[in-house]
């Protein structure tokens, strides 16, 4: 006898949670809440203020920024933590699944570029391969796609070196399509599973993961955005905190999603067929 799936989106959401190992499930509660509210109390007291303290070490005294732009740097570690834990989680829980595990890696490495500057493009450009590979995990290696996409990709990035436009808005635009795109083909496949009566509960619970999982990040780089003119003077200064608060609210959960995305599990049985979202079968 098969369980009916919910038909809410809270409901779908609750019953995959219960399906996921439970000591990861708490650890990313933890980390969730503990930085939220970290960054809700630096927010409201400090704003967008900067809080240094000297501390001497063996005779020299060295100034560190324990509070930068309201952000708390136990905060940003605490956040860094989540991220390194989503990547460790895909190499033990997806073994197989070597693109999710790269997308993943890849997304460390931006984060950890744009950490050390938050408006470097070699950051920016880093995530924009992370988004490459997360597109070859939903098309296989369809030429059809890939090729042009690819051709598009790289035509778009030598126009902005042609023009001498600012590289962070080209890498930043080239991002925004990469990421568009994943949505796109994450709502695709999210469909297929739910239309198909002979997809399997993993490739529902994956289709959900990623569908969602990217939503949120839209909605994530959508407050990167806001934070980013409001930081060269288009937008308003103080909406500067609130984007940056609001991007970790949406940013953290959806890589959470999307390292639970995977078809690829442990048990899943060599036979198994996965159609990407032209409807081609990629054989695991």
């Amino acid at each position: 006898m098969t369980t009916k799936e919910p038909k809410t989106i809270f409901g779908q959401f609750i019953e995959y949670a219960r399906s996921v190992d439970k000591v990861w499930l708490k650890t990313w509660i933890i980390i969730y809440v503990g930085f939220l509210i970290l960054d809700a109390y630096t927010h409201i007291r400090y704003g967008n203020g900067t809080v240094t303290r000297e501390i001497n070490l063996f005779g020299d005294t060295y100034a560190i920024e324990l509070i930068s732009n309201g952000t708390f740097i136990g905060t940003t570690i605490l956040k860094f933590a989540g991220i390194i834990l989503n990547v460790v989680y895909a190499f033990v829980k997806f073994p197989k699944d070597h693109l999710l595990q790269i997308a993943l890696a890849l997304t460390l490495l931006a984060d950890t570029l744009l950490v050390l500057n938050n408006t470097s493009p070699i950051g920016v450009l880093v995530f924009c391969f992370a988004q490459y590979f997360h597109t070859s995990r939903f098309m296989g290696s369809s030429p059809k796609f890939f090729i042009p996409w690819s051709i598009l990709l790289l035509t778009l990035l030598f126009m902005g070196w042609i023009y001498q436009i600012d590289s962070i808005f080209v890498v930043g635009f080239v991002y925004a399509a990469s990421l568009i795109v994943n949505l796109i083909l994450v709502r695709k496949w999210y469909n297929a599973t739910r239309k198909e009566k002979k997809s399997s509960e993993i490739a529902k619970r994956a289709s959900f993961c990623a569908f969602y999982g990217f939503v949120l990040f839209v909605c994530c780089d959508s407050c990167v955005g806001v934070s980013f003119f409001s930081l060269i003077g288009v937008l308003p200064a103080f909406l500067y905190g609130f984007a940056n608060y609001f991007s970790w609210l949406f940013y953290y959960v959806s890589q959470v999603l999307i390292s639970n995305s995977s078809v690829l599990v442990r048990d899943q049985k060599k036979s198994q067929i996965i159609k990407n979202s032209l409807g081609e079968s990629i054989q695991p």
